[in-house]
């Protein structure tokens, strides 16, 4: 779970059931919804404890390239807009310059101020 529980496996629920509910807590203040924190595994915390960590890590730094890193200029029109499929492409190009393609790649670049970023299209 994330770090959240470090106990022992043994199937007592209740030992994780704090863990679990500081889990949901955290994965609510990232979504854009809410429900109820109640230390159960819901509709909404089932998907999230069977996803792959590392891709939805990743998918994160890719929303964020998206809506936050990528402000293009074009021919000295800024805003220029990007079509998302090739908005994919860019933002999938750029992590990979950028060394964000990975979790150790993506916490080495956090880890570093950064100012202005150029990537190659």
């Amino acid at each position: 779970m994330e770090g959240f529980y470090n106990g022992k496996i043994d199937g007592i629920f209740t030992n994780a059931a704090t863990a679990l509910m500081k889990y949901q807590y955290f994965h609510q203040q990232h979504r854009d919804y809410i429900w109820e924190v109640d230390g159960r595994v819901n509709s909404v915390t089932l998907p999230l404890l069977t996803k792959n960590f590392e891709e939805y890590a990743l998918s994160w730094i890719r929303r964020v390239l998206e809506e936050r890193v990528f402000h293009a200029k074009c021919d000295d029109r800024y805003p220029f807009v990007i079509e998302q499929k090739e908005l994919g492409i860019l933002v999938e190009s750029a992590a990979k310059q950028l060394h964000l393609d990975t979790v150790d790649g993506a916490q080495d670049f956090l880890q570093q101020e950064h100012g202005t970023e150029s990537v190659l299209c």
